[in-house]
């Protein structure tokens, strides 16, 4: 188990532009168990690694939140949403804030 600390704004490092994933080997896969280590620790329901200070393409969601299991993206591209929903939103690396919004439901990701 490994607990990274979250970089809070207004730090620029959440700033930096990620870089694609080229290869998902060992130390991809160690990240991202960091990744789900780090945001359960602190309670969150999806990470980004740039919230890590690890500036690739990976996000990691947290299981049962949409009854599925826990998801992970790689390179993740957004094709199409659609759908909408009012939730309150927060985030590990802007704490003690939340904001209702509305978001898209439905996505569709490139594999």
């Amino acid at each position: 188990m490994s607990i990274k600390k979250i970089l809070q704004y207004p730090d620029n490092r959440l700033r930096k532009i990620a870089k694609p994933v080229k290869n998902i080997g060992r130390i991809t896969k160690k990240i991202i168990s960091d990744m789900f280590d780090t945001m359960l620790a602190h309670k969150g329901i999806g990470l980004a690694a740039t919230q890590i200070n690890i500036h690739q393409q990976i996000i990691v969601i947290k299981k049962n939140i949409y009854k599925n299991p826990s998801l992970i993206l790689i390179n993740p591209i957004l094709l199409k949403s659609s759908g909408n929903i009012a939730i309150n939103e927060s985030c590990l690396s802007v704490p003690n804030i939340q904001k209702k919004l509305i978001e898209h439901i439905i996505f569709t990701l490139m594999q």
